[in-house]
């Protein structure tokens, strides 16, 4: 059954979640139990944005906060928790300031000031190394989860990291485990070694042993929903599953056995609302709802000390990062399950700079689109945020040959994995069997030589994870000593305005 309309909800003083998946569920309920409100995956977001599945902007600290506060008044500050999916970090300038003696720690202030009450650890917060993500968690004023990252030797990764926490709301022990995507060390360069990944069903039901008090579980993960799925299946006493990693808006619970699943999509542009009521058998009533506040509709209900840091950081950020690079005549998007317009410009951009004959670069690191517009440094910083230097290297022809396979083996079945993007090969391909068949491959206009050397251009993560994306260690390769960004930059002053991206270069023969 479908949910209310949002724009219904958005119009109630106070959010109230419906029941899922009744559509008639009445606007306003009785209140009983408690609420748990939740993000995720917030890259270091706090403004609100344009989305494409709402008229113009949504979400911003302080839509969220002014929601959250919604919340807080109608059923009261003890029966409001406050969760976070991780990947609290990476993705704006804010990354690139040192508060409170740690990189990024301007998130850190704005989760404290909300009144979050505990966030999961997800795998962008050791993008800069092992040390780094300790100190980011040490310095956290909200309780930090994962109950799945341990030393050798069995203890919690960092001193200060929690496996669960147990809160009182409205007078029921609730426990919430954290989790942590297994995938991390793929996920992240640099020497991950000494962290031992626990089994997020083994590590959440060990938990749920150790604590028989807890009247309702609650997983807080970055996991993503599939693995989500797969810890329902697994750890079957959770009540509820608070997701992050895999960026997904689900406008509707999912259930699995008596779980239920909920993540509320990205970078603070949405808000989910969950209703639990115990019903004193161990069950549980459940309600949900995931909104996308607007500040227009909150009314300044945001804390004081949120509205300092919003005014504060957004003339930070406007001041630094606000100069002009360029300009583009469209907007330019994002996806994974094929080449796309934001993929196939970037790629070009990257071989014009470089004088490679292809350009390729993983589509997880095209972290925001690039607008129609003026373009800001800043604009650039949030497409590319990991700072990744612009690598040259060398591949046989024998290598392309099985990148083009990869790819039409993505674009037949997006299970099968992200597609590469590229600039320079064409290639057509057929499905025969189930499986991809190539037609023909070129090189820039001329048919692929299979022992030939070609010369490549791609970020150095992709470089690091080549045998992941290409399926083959590319020879000789060389940094420019130049970022992803910069080099964009650059091409951007010397060709002047984007007029359109590149075309693709697969195409399904039939």
């Amino acid at each position: 059954m479908r949910l209310l309309p949002l724009l219904v909800l958005l119009a109630c003083k106070a959010p109230v979640p419906t029941e899922n998946p009744a559509e008639d569920a009445p606007t306003e309920v009785a209140r009983k139990g408690f609420v748990i409100a939740h993000t995720n995956d917030l890259h270091a977001h706090f403004r609100p944005q344009p989305v494409d599945w709402a008229e113009g902007t949504v979400g911003g600290l302080l839509a969220i906060s002014g929601a959250v506060e919604d919340l807080r008044d109608s059923w009261g500050e003890d029966r409001v928790l406050f969760l976070d999916g991780g990947d609290v970090r990476s993705g704006t300038p804010v990354d690139e300031y040192v508060v409170d003696g740690v990189r990024t720690g301007a998130m850190l202030q704005f989760m404290d000031a909300m009144g979050y009450d505990a966030w999961a650890v997800g795998n962008h917060e050791f993008d800069k190394g092992l040390a780094d993500a300790g100190l980011f968690v040490a310095t956290s004023k909200v309780a930090p989860l994962s109950s799945n990252l341990e030393t050798e030797s069995g203890e919690p990764l960092f001193p200060e990291l929690e496996r669960s926490k147990i809160f009182e709301v409205d007078g029921t022990k609730v426990g919430v485990i954290g989790a942590t995507t297994p995938s991390l060390k793929k996920f992240v360069a640099g020497d991950m070694s000494a962290i031992h990944i626990v089994e997020p069903a083994v590590a959440a039901q060990r938990e749920i042993d150790a604590h028989p008090e807890v009247e309702v579980w609650v997983a807080l993960t970055h996991l993503g929903v599939e693995d989500d799925r797969k810890l329902a299946a697994g750890a079957p006493e959770l009540d509820l599953i608070v997701g992050g990693h895999s960026h997904t808006r689900l406008e509707e619970a999912v259930k699995v056995g008596d779980t239920w699943i909920v993540q509320a999509g990205q970078y603070m542009q949405g808000l989910g609302i969950c209703q639990i009521t115990p019903k004193g058998d161990g069950s549980i009533d459940f309600k949900y709802q995931l909104t996308a506040p607007r500040e227009d509709a909150v009314g300044g209900k945001a804390r004081p000390a949120v509205q300092a840091l919003y005014e504060q950081w957004t003339e930070t950020l406007a001041n630094d990062w606000g100069v002009a690079v360029g300009e583009s005549k469209v907007r330019l998007t994002r996806s994974y399950d094929y080449e796309s317009s934001m993929g196939n410009w970037v790629t070009w951009a990257l071989a014009k700079r470089t004088g490679a004959d292809v350009g390729l670069y993983n589509a997880g690191g095209l972290r925001s689109d690039i607008p129609s517009g003026t373009l800001t440094r800043e604009t650039l910083y949030s497409a590319f945020p990991f700072g990744n230097e612009v690598v040259v290297a060398e591949v046989q022809g024998s290598s392309l040959i099985a990148l083009a396979l990869r790819n039409a083996t993505a674009l037949l079945d997006p299970e099968n994995g992200s597609v590469v993007q590229q600039h320079g090969l064409t290639y057509g391909y057929r499905e025969k069997l189930g499986s991809p068949e190539l037609v023909d491959l070129k090189v820039n206009g001329e048919d692929v030589d299979v022992d030939a050397t070609y010369k490549v251009v791609t970020n150095s993560f992709v470089l690091e994870q080549a045998q992941r994306y290409l399926g083959a260690v590319p020879t000789n390769p060389v940094g420019t000593g130049e970022s992803v960004r910069d080099a964009l930059a650059a091409v951007l002053a010397e060709t002047g305005p984007i007029e359109a991206a590149p075309e693709p270069g697969g195409r399904k023969v039939e």
